[in-house]
């Protein structure tokens, strides 16, 4: 069914949606008084797989803090147990040769784990911020069997689990858009299945001057 457009797409985008509703559509709005927070001396660097549950944990954390990112894309390399390693996953791969996502590189430190990554970006870049209520409300989902019921929504390996093969782009791709948007998450599936980096720009509900900059640059509403 996901195959044919008419309905396909509208089961794409309503098991998308479903899912960032289960997570109270966390990432959506801007923390308060963001613009008293430090920001990065250097763009920040994640390497992620979309379908996993704790990289979205950091993706909610980033939208939040309205903090844009180079992603790095690391799905499955493959089911086959051949010897390609991933596109990026060997750069961040650990001491005993295995990557476990999300891993962030800031200003050349490089943390891994979710909760570390998440209590950095917030030490770091939203000590002065008040976070909106439904991120909040998700992060104590995060302690919960609930936490990993979004994923349910997306189980198919072309919903950013498996990689495809592909070629890397000629110029740098950029990617707009919030954390819950179903059209956005869609778009990140794919990048992740191809393993295509990007520099993601977040604007929340609240960034207003990077709104405006959308309109400005694409003359459209944002969804």
């Amino acid at each position: 069914y996901f195959d044919l457009y008419f309905i396909g797409r509208p089961l794409n985008v309503m098991s998308a949606l479903f899912g960032s509703a289960l997570r109270t559509l966390s990432g959506e709005f801007l923390a308060k008084g963001i613009e008293q927070c430090k920001r990065p001396v250097r763009t920040l660097q994640l390497y992620e797989m979309e379908a996993c549950p704790y990289c979205r944990k950091v993706r909610e954390a980033l939208s939040t803090l309205d903090l844009d990112v180079e992603v790095y894309p690391c799905p499955v390399p493959s089911l086959q147990g051949d010897d390609y390693a991933g596109r990026f996953r060997p750069r961040v791969a650990d001491e005993q040769g295995k990557t476990k996502v999300p891993v962030l590189v800031d200003d050349g430190r490089t943390i891994r784990g979710s909760e570390e990554i998440v209590g950095h970006l917030w030490t770091t870049y939203g000590a002065e911020a008040i976070a909106p209520w439904n991120y909040n409300f998700a992060r104590r989902i995060d302690r919960t069997p609930l936490f990993h019921l979004p994923l349910l929504m997306r189980l198919r390996p072309s919903c950013g689990l498996l990689r495809a093969p592909s070629r890397e782009p000629e110029k740098p791709l950029v990617l707009w858009g919030f954390e819950p948007s179903p059209f956005v998450k869609i778009v990140r599936e794919a990048l992740c299945i191809l393993e295509l980096p990007y520099l993601r720009i977040h604007a929340p509900h609240g960034s207003t001057e990077k709104r405006r900059r959308f309109l400005e640059l694409y003359g459209s509403k944002m969804r």
